[in-house]
């Protein structure tokens, strides 16, 4: 991740930088900066946000999930479902080290 020590002067363009083009989407970053929200602010909203789609593609990817079983009723060769789901699996893994790091350097903001 490459954190700055938290009392270095360049710790202030550093966090709102990753944040920004790290954890928080384009849209979410836009409106923070229009509407002068705190750091804090933008990293907890963005937190949410990233939590809740990681929740959200695990439940799809479970045996029971929406995705799983959208793909095998329609007759998706199971390879391909396999691989989707890896692929989505993997996905998940990214957003959680990511909230992992955010809860990191929010600690600081």
């Amino acid at each position: 991740m490459g954190m700055p020590s938290p009392d270095s002067d360049g710790w202030s363009g550093w966090a709102r930088h990753w944040v920004s083009a790290t954890v928080s989407p384009l849209w979410l970053s836009q409106v923070a900066a229009e509407a002068h929200l705190p750091l804090a602010v933008q990293a907890r909203l963005a937190w949410r946000l990233r939590a809740a789609e990681a929740a959200s593609l695990e439940r799809s990817v479970s045996e029971g999930g929406a995705l799983r079983q959208a793909l095998r009723d329609a007759d998706v060769p199971e390879e391909v479902v396999a691989e989707v789901l890896a692929g989505v699996e993997d996905a998940v893994e990214r957003r959680r080290r990511t909230l992992t790091e955010l809860a990191a350097v929010g600690r600081h903001l």
